[in-house]
């Protein structure tokens, strides 16, 4: 996300800037942390800048929202999905990514459409993973499906796994935070010989992080998710791609450089 505003930026100044002016970033780190995200805000608009953009995670980013919405800062909030980024509809709130309602009802289609009608859930508390749940129950129930919770604040991996097989579930959805709990529960859940037909679904979209793989290898495959590329980019989407591709070959090779020495 960084090497996109960054680039977006270095564009913009090459073009001339805005009126004239250069455009400058002024970043800081929310750290997947609400009341830092509030304070940064605060913080950035004591600085004076003109507008917000960024943020990964949709529960910090509704608190930045609101941080931003109270001051009259413009916010564009880049990839949270969050239905309810404010509790009021603002002009000072925007996002690109579409809403959690959207996708997760696609989900929800996928899920039927490949057989799937008595699902299991791997819940923590947050109110990310509380709407999707929500969400998934509402668009399921009409349809015959079913959602059962498996509470993460009081079940193991191991304890999930007896809970699946003691139900009839045929497919367990991680909604959860990566790597943990959700590294662990794939794991446990493929080791489990009980369970050797039931699918595992990450609709938030773990399975991308490369992390993923590096720690769960061949355990980590076959485990559907959302993710929010078009089959084609578009012409400024596919210049974008070809630099953001250099941006980070370039960090590899940084990298690689610095171990060898």
């Amino acid at each position: 996300m960084l090497a996109g505003l960054e680039l977006a930026a270095r564009e913009v100044n090459d073009a001339g800037g805005i009126a004239g002016r250069p455009l400058e970033l002024v970043v800081r780190d929310t750290a997947a942390d609400p009341q830092k995200a509030a304070a940064a805000v605060a913080e950035l608009a004591r600085l004076g800048v003109a507008a917000l953009a960024g943020e990964y995670h949709s529960v910090v980013a509704r608190a930045a929202a609101t941080r931003a919405d109270a001051l009259g800062l413009p916010f564009l909030c880049s990839s949270a999905v969050l239905d309810t980024l404010t509790e009021q509809p603002t002009e000072w709130v925007a996002r690109l990514a579409p809403a959690q309602s959207r996708g997760w009802r696609v989900y929800a289609d996928f899920l039927l459409n490949t057989g799937h009608s008595r699902i299991a859930v791997a819940a923590e508390p947050s109110a990310y993973w509380t709407s999707g749940t929500r969400i998934l129950r509402d668009h399921l129930a009409p349809r015959g499906g079913t959602v059962t919770e498996l509470d993460m604040r009081t079940l193991t991996p191991t304890a999930i796994c007896d809970e699946l097989a003691g139900t009839r579930a045929t497919a367990l959805l991680l909604l959860v935070g990566h790597p943990d709990p959700a590294v662990p529960i794939v794991r446990t859940v493929r080791r489990d010989r009980r369970l050797t037909e039931i699918m595992i679904g990450a609709p938030a979209g773990q399975p991308e992080f490369v992390e993923w793989a590096t720690l769960l290898d061949a355990d980590g495959a076959g485990i559907p998710f959302l993710r929010y590329l078009p089959e084609r980019l578009s012409p400024p989407g596919a210049r974008v791609e070809t630099a953001l591709v250099g941006v980070r070959v370039h960090v590899q090779t940084q990298v690689q450089v610095n171990v060898q020495r």
